[in-house]
């Protein structure tokens, strides 16, 4: 029940009547939102896997981009246009600020946090598959003949890339249930984010991390070791040792995992602090603003830490 809940709250998938639990059941609910982050992952993943044998990159990260915005039904977008005009607009009483962010119509900030955002989100993707060297998997150029698919020449970079497509929405709601542990809703809102907080935010947080940062690490640990995993050391080429390989590798890769999920939930706070020290609390908006830009800085991290990676292995793995 708590969890159709969660989905029929996170997306625009519809939940039977007879499934909606009442108020009071509100802070059970937070536990399923990162597991509806990985539902939304995952769609997307085959959104994407799909269009890739049709479109060039560029039009697959857009298209695909724009389904995880659809499918969550735009809320969280929502949220990061009301925050922006509130947050932004010069006022520093915070009941006129949440009077801005309580109007239906948008402004000038409300927009461009959400074309920057966007624009982020599409420019980091397509970045990130491009450092992996991810190309259409349908190639119309054959040398000898008319069309060819390429998909196995591609299929390391792209589970690399189908991680952090998958745990990107995973995150973000991570995020929110994050912000429930640590911050108080606000009281002059009467935003529904009140009705999620309780005693319980905290230890469910807690669960829901460990889970999600082991299964992160180790897909993260298993895609990349696939991708970096020398093809010449099975030829007999000599490296290093094999306990470079075997050891330092694996716990190199792990690291890097939990240095991006510590940072993505350090931003998450940071960013937190700064609209609830204006607005005077959590509210919907919030929870939202916060949930989009940690996704953004996600991608950011990880795209980084491809680079960093790529480069030190390229560079230390062989003698």
């Amino acid at each position: 029940m708590r969890f159709l809940n969660a989905i029929g709250f996170l997306t625009i998938i519809r939940v039977p009547s007879r499934f909606y639990t009442g108020k009071e059941e509100y802070p059970k609910m937070l536990i399923f939102f990162p597991v509806v982050g990985f539902i939304i992952g995952t769609a997307s993943s085959v959104i994407f896997f799909c269009l890739n044998f049709i479109f060039p990159l560029i039009l697959t990260v857009l298209f695909f981009a724009g389904f995880e915005i659809i499918i969550s039904g735009a809320i969280h977008m929502d949220g990061l246009a009301d925050t922006a005009d509130g947050v932004f607009s010069g006022e520093t009483d915070r009941g006129k600020i949440h009077k801005i962010m309580k109007k239906g119509d948008i402004g000038v900030f409300g927009a461009l946090a959400i074309i920057f955002s966007v624009a982020f989100k599409v420019l980091l993707y397509f970045l990130i598959a491009s450092e992996l060297k991810i190309s259409s998997f349908f190639d119309i150029s054959g040398k000898y003949s008319f069309f060819r698919f390429n998909f196995g020449q591609n299929l390391d970079s792209f589970i690399v890339l189908m991680t952090v497509i998958i745990f990107t929405p995973v995150f973000g709601r991570l995020a929110m249930m994050y912000l429930f542990s640590k911050y108080e809703p606000s009281v002059n809102t009467g935003s529904l984010a009140g009705l999620f907080k309780s005693s319980q935010n905290r230890p469910d947080f807690i669960i829901s991390a460990v889970f999600t940062s082991v299964i992160f690490i180790a897909a993260s640990v298993i895609a990349k070791i696939n991708l970096y995993f020398p093809a010449d050391f099975i030829k007999g080429q000599f490296i290093k040792s094999s306990a470079y390989l075997f050891s330092v590798m694996p716990a190199a890769l792990a690291a890097a995992g939990i240095a991006i999920i510590l940072f993505t939930l350090i931003f998450a706070s940071g960013t937190a602090g700064f609209f609830t020290r204006r607005t005077g609390g959590l509210s919907g908006d919030v929870l939202g603003a916060v949930c989009v830009l940690s996704e953004v800085f996600f991608l950011f991290v990880n795209y980084c830490f491809v680079i960093v990676t790529d480069m030190i292995f390229k560079a230390f793995l062989y003698t």
